[in-house]
């Protein structure tokens, strides 16, 4: 189940041209919140002194991110991409 945000990436958007733009800004996002995570952990544990702390906002963040799934995803990314993409390849030519 790693992956569920790629297929409902790939399931939402309405032109398949832009399926590799989306899903490497999504890979993008996940690793630079995986670089952070740790060193915001970190800072928790420190000021804190446990672990618990940490795996509640964890918890809690996993939970506001799982809300905006289901409450923002209604309907098919429209042309909102299409446009940015289209626009420095038109220029181009």
């Amino acid at each position: 189940m790693p992956h569920l945000n790629l297929i409902l990436t790939n399931d939402l958007l309405e032109d398949a041209n832009l399926a590799a733009t989306v899903l490497a800004m999504d890979a993008v996002m996940a690793n630079v919140f995986g670089l952070f995570a740790p060193v915001v952990t970190g800072y928790i544990v420190k000021s804190t002194g446990s672990f618990a702390a940490a795996f509640y906002i964890q918890g809690f963040v996993v939970v506001a991110a799982a809300a905006i799934c289901f409450t923002f995803t209604r309907k098919p990314i429209h042309g909102l991409m299409r446009s940015a993409v289209a626009a420095p390849l038109a220029a181009s030519h």
